[in-house]
């Protein structure tokens, strides 16, 4: 029995055994996998880059406890003490913390992190319980 990729619009959908292609869009293939891409001129699959996935907002608390795994909450206190009260409303009083905030971008550079550094903290939020 032989394995073969199933394919739509140019990505494995799905892989089978079988002993031949059942439909046109089979093709033989010992080593695709779901979610590559196919190349119909060349009979080559390549498999996308992984994109990792910024989340859009984060409660109060998971920020809050990435910030001190990173040892940044105590530089949080002192930003937010020295903002206005707008900044002061949104970080005691929004339940969720949205990563295209303005008062996001200002605290980036307000403890002095990149965009990546806010992105990877998101991310390490997002899975605090």
């Amino acid at each position: 029995m032989d394995r073969y990729a199933i394919i739509e619009d140019g990505t494995v959908v799905n892989v089978a055994a079988s002993t031949r292609a059942l439909a046109p869009n089979w093709k033989r293939s010992s080593g695709a996998k779901i979610g590559d891409s196919y190349n119909a001129s060349t009979s080559k699959y390549t498999t996308p880059a992984l994109v990792e996935v910024v989340p859009s907002s984060v409660t109060r608390y998971q920020l809050k406890i990435a910030l001190i795994a990173i040892g940044k909450v105590g530089v949080l206190r002192t930003y937010i003490d020295a903002s206005g009260e707008e900044t002061k409303a949104y970080f005691a009083d929004a339940s969720e913390m949205n990563r295209d905030h303005p008062e996001i971008e200002l605290l980036r550079v307000g403890i002095g992190i990149t965009g990546k550094q806010v992105d990877a903290l998101f991310r390490a939020a997002s899975i605090i319980n």
